[in-house]
């Protein structure tokens, strides 16, 4: 009988802390949790290789398109230009001489690249042109005619027009002779 009445008031002690947790929990008032609305980054480099026939230029070669890496400073750059400051205008795009040693990119935009200082392939501003099929979508695009023999690259980045790098991407290495092109077409999206 006393096994009894100690599991009765067992249970019942049991529901009702059942019960009354479901009721507090049901009525506690939490915090308010913040709201975030997304920002996107997407961005890819598509570089195109003309070969000089000594007559004119042959079919436009896509020597590839990927993904590339935004640097910590295009980061800070892009809260900049899009918060308030009208200075970081990014369309400068710029070669790097890969006959010397030349570095994957990585956030911290310290991989190695000696930027071009000749041979037609001197950082320039691009043309800028806005993707109409959706909202957030530019270009910015340029072609570089070497000038020199044996102009080698495989890395290209976007900047600004005191060079800040933003972003840096890697493509197959092309070696462009005197009067060869090579194209190169960033697209970034944001969303």
């Amino acid at each position: 009988m006393v096994k009894t009445k100690i599991m009765f008031l067992f249970a019942a002690i049991l529901s009702a802390s059942v019960i009354a947790s479901i009721f507090l929990t049901a009525h506690v008032v939490t915090s308010a949790q913040p709201t975030t609305s997304g920002f996107k980054y997407n961005n890819y480099v598509c570089t195109y290789y003309n070969k000089w026939n000594g007559h004119g230029y042959e079919q436009s070669q896509l020597v590839g398109c990927s993904h590339n890496v935004v640097y910590n400073n295009g980061i800070n750059m892009t809260r900049d230009m899009l918060g308030y400051d009208a200075n970081y205008s990014i369309r400068n795009i710029t070669l790097c001489n890969a006959s010397t040693t030349v570095g994957v990119p990585v956030a911290g935009g310290n991989e190695a690249c000696t930027v071009y200082a000749g041979c037609g392939m001197v950082s320039k501003e691009g043309t800028y042109g806005v993707i109409q099929t959706s909202g957030g979508n530019w270009t910015v695009y340029t072609t570089f005619t070497s000038t020199c023999s044996n102009a080698i690259t495989n890395l290209t980045r976007l900047t600004n027009s005191s060079g800040s790098a933003f972003s840096g991407n890697t493509f197959n290495l092309v070696n462009l002779s005197s009067n060869d092109q090579l194209t190169v077409n960033w697209t970034i999206s944001v969303s």
